[in-house]
């Protein structure tokens, strides 16, 4: 693994790059790496302690500032503790022991979103994700959202368009199908083939798109979120 910085650098200069550039590439590199491995050994280790510990029952994980958008949505989730939850490249997660008597209090999703500067958010979330959170729309709809992204024609019109959310279980399929009904369509979730499965016939919107077709009427944009399942 630690030789992968290496070759990056000289994949690098084989293209052509500035020696320079390649270098600071293969440090980034090398820096996400070692971060990585560093946060996993203090992360095994207390896997280890909590195992060791009879009166644990599991972990809660705990999300420090500057994670991303996907680690913030599973903020306070509750694991066994034989379970190690996915990390990824510097990854800023860290886990809480749960008892029997004791649940740690640890900030949720929504306590990370409203302690976040209007910067942080959109450089977390994106521009538009960011209004969108601004108007209440609910950030794990919003990042979930950007799983079943696709761009599709519409009328004529090619629209920022999601599959998730949008089956007869979904939170956004509730509204959409009462809208213009259901039909069965191709698409994905998890990895899972859901095309047999009844799905809105209305597309539902990314964010950005329902901005763009808002055009700054915000009593527009904010009916449309609500449409679209981002607001409760």
């Amino acid at each position: 693994v630690l030789m992968a910085p290496i070759w990056a650098a000289l994949r690098l200069v084989t293209a052509g790059r500035p020696i320079v550039q390649a270098m600071l590439a293969g440090q980034s590199l090398l820096d996400a790496i070692v971060q990585t491995a560093i946060a996993d050994i203090g992360r095994a280790a207390d896997s280890v302690g909590m195992t060791a510990r009879p009166g644990v029952t599991g972990y809660i994980r705990v999300v420090e500032g500057g994670a991303c958008s996907r680690c913030i949505i599973l903020a306070g989730a509750e694991y066994h503790t034989d379970k190690a939850f996915l990390r990824h490249p510097r990854c800023k997660c860290g886990m809480e022991p749960v008892t029997r008597d004791h649940t740690p209090d640890v900030p949720m999703p929504k306590d990370i979103v409203a302690a976040m500067s209007e910067e942080q958010r959109r450089k977390t979330f994106g521009k538009d994700g960011a209004k969108a959170l601004a108007e209440g729309a609910d950030v794990g709809q919003l990042v979930n959202a950007r799983r079943g992204m696709q761009s599709a024609v519409v009328y004529g019109r090619k629209l920022q368009i999601t599959t998730e959310g949008t089956t007869r279980r979904g939170f956004a399929a509730h509204r959409l199908i009462a809208e213009k009904g259901a039909a069965k369509a191709g698409g994905s979730r998890f990895g899972e083939d859901t095309a047999k499965r009844l799905r809105s016939k209305t597309p539902r919107l990314m964010p950005e798109e329902i901005f763009r077709i808002a055009d700054g009427n915000r009593e527009h944009a904010v009916r449309l979120l609500h449409l679209h399942g981002y607001i409760a």
